[in-house]
């Protein structure tokens, strides 16, 4: 069950080039014929003998135009297509950018959030595989929802986990990725008491999730083997991420932010104190948000979003 929701991201940029190379075949064929056309008919008057020569010309025009609209429409189908299986960065990485499908990749800061479905392996034992199925798209679809509306990227889906980032473009913008990806973890937890409540009307059991929130330099890339890639982050960071997000049920929390966070935006959260965290050596102090989010500018104004405590 986990293997369906660990989808390559090699397998997509295959996807994506068969499908291009489809569509410049199709449309070659489609101009070529036109064009073969143009020259047979073009070849005889050199030597006296004319043809009918507006009809091929009308038709090779004709061709050439419709071959332009096949292969914008099918690049905005394939754009549209695979958006829905990576962010639309990493879709014009690999359309775009001839380095996007080689190994390795660039150092990036990033806000990172991972997410948790709490009980998930006595669920999976105790439900259907169509029940556990269902628990997890509703789940997933909250998170994604949630990450997208702040503008984070869901990178991927690792078994009931979920990997998301929010890229930081300066030391100025490192406040706002993580107002930015706090918020997104507070509309999770709103979005999922909206699908308990659902649930409950079905007779289903109430999802819990946690949240781990971590800021700092990750290797941001193509990890694998020429023949089989993933498109990932990887990095100290990421690892304590995960390991914050482990913590939340220990501390009856389902938010927590490591002090990178929450030294960022102070006003937004709580110290939890210092914790043993397992798999790292020094411990580490831990927040949790205080309080609500709200928007005082939407994105709709293209302008920045400025965030502020409701006591």
């Amino acid at each position: 069950l986990v293997q369906q929701f660990n989808h390559s991201s090699h397998t997509h940029a295959k996807q994506l080039q068969s499908l291009l190379k489809s569509s410049l075949i199709e449309g070659g064929i489609v101009f070529g014929s036109a064009a073969a056309l143009a020259i047979t008919t073009y070849g005889p008057s050199l030597y006296g003998w004319w043809l009918p020569a507006v009809p091929p010309f009308l038709a090779a025009t004709g061709s050439a135009t419709a071959m332009m609209a096949f292969l914008a429409r099918g690049a905005n189908d394939i754009r549209r297509t695979f958006g829905r299986y990576l962010s639309d960065e990493i879709v014009t990485t690999l359309l775009e950018n001839p380095e996007g499908q080689k190994l390795g990749g660039d150092r990036r800061k990033i806000t990172i959030l991972t997410s948790d479905l709490r009980g998930f392996t006595a669920l999976a034992d105790n439900a259907t595989e169509e029940t556990v199925l269902e628990a997890l798209n509703g789940y997933f679809d909250v998170v994604v929802q949630s990450v997208q509306d702040n503008g984070g990227d869901v990178l991927k889906f690792i078994g009931d986990g979920t990997l998301s980032i929010f890229p930081i473009s300066d030391n100025a913008d490192r406040a706002h990725q993580c107002c930015k990806a706090t918020r997104a973890a507070q509309d999770a937890l709103a979005g999922l008491a909206a699908l308990n409540d659902a649930r409950g009307e079905a007779d289903l059991p109430d999802l819990d999730i946690g949240i781990g929130l971590n800021v700092g330099q990750v290797s941001y890339g193509n990890i694998g083997s020429p023949n089989r890639l993933d498109f990932t982050v990887l990095g100290g960071a990421v690892n304590v991420a995960s390991r914050i997000e482990a913590l939340t049920k220990t501390l009856g929390k389902r938010i927590l932010a490591t002090a990178a966070v929450a030294n960022a935006v102070p006003e937004l959260y709580s110290s939890c104190g210092t914790h043993e965290i397992r798999g790292i050596s020094t411990p580490l102090e831990v927040s949790t948000p205080i309080a609500e989010l709200t928007r005082t500018k939407t994105e709709d104004t293209g302008g920045r979003e400025d965030a502020k405590a409701n006591e």
